[in-house]
């Protein structure tokens, strides 16, 4: 069984002024760059994205909707106000690249549906996480992405309802 966890960005949530940095496609974390913000900023044609708790609770209905219609099975997912996590396996194969896709323009057209707004709704270059192991599987479900209530949103995962 595959197990992947896939994490997207709301559009222009995470410049390259960040404290902590920024990702560049092909070149991997880099150091905050004011200037490279500033660009960003220049070249972007709509404005940042932040989601309420509204447009966190249908990110986790959205994607746990995809894994239903697909046969996946939605271990947990998280939403806050600036990027979201989905934890989900297969037993059949299917490409995670695909599958990354998949759960993407589902939850674009429900952000776009919900708000009557065509505009991106997320930033390119999502992340793609194989899990290893059950042990691993825990920490997520169980460690990882509760420490994100302190960001408020909203969370969800097997057994437990916690939003």
């Amino acid at each position: 069984m595959a197990v992947y966890m896939f994490t997207y960005h709301a559009y222009r949530s995470w410049m390259p002024d960040n404290r902590r940095g920024y990702v560049r496609r092909k070149k991997g974390i880099q150091p905050p760059d004011p200037r490279m913000a500033e660009n960003y900023r220049r070249r972007a044609r709509h404005a940042a994205v932040h989601f309420d708790d509204e447009l966190c609770e249908s990110i986790i209905d959205a994607a746990r909707g995809v894994c239903r219609r697909k046969n996946w099975r939605c271990h947990a997912d998280v939403a806050v106000w600036s990027h979201f996590h989905v934890v989900v396996s297969w037993r059949q194969f299917v490409d995670a690249r695909r599958a990354r896709t998949v759960l993407r323009r589902a939850i674009t057209v429900e952000l776009r549906d919900r708000q009557n707004q065509r505009r991106p709704w997320l930033s390119r270059g999502e992340s793609t996480k194989r899990v290893r192991d059950r042990r691993h599987l825990d920490h997520l479900v169980k460690t990882y992405l509760p420490t994100h209530r302190r960001y408020g949103g909203k969370q969800w995962s097997e057994g437990a309802d916690a939003k």
